[in-house]
């Protein structure tokens, strides 16, 4: 209990700090995210969270995928530039 009860105030606590920061030194971006966690933490425990955890999933699996698509991509290409190496 306390240690989600200390994770909860730490982000309320970044959270405040992203509000209230210089707009032209912080992004949007730790606002959202600052905000999903907090959303996270405030459904931990309920029947929401399951749904909850499978739209975070979609989420990431949306932004990030493309990026591991290049790295999967990248190792294509050198191997096969060492199969045509041997060949």
């Amino acid at each position: 209990m306390g240690g989600g009860l200390l994770m909860l105030v730490g982000t309320l606590g970044l959270l405040g700090m992203t509000v209230t920061a210089d707009p032209a030194s912080s992004s949007r971006l730790a606002l959202g995210a600052d905000a999903a966690l907090l959303a996270l933490l405030l459904l931990r425990g309920t029947a929401l969270m399951g749904l909850a955890l499978l739209f975070h999933l979609g989420v990431i699996l949306a932004v990030f995928s493309k990026m591991v698509h290049g790295a999967y991509r990248f190792a294509a290409l050198l191997r096969a530039a060492a199969d045509q190496g041997q060949g």
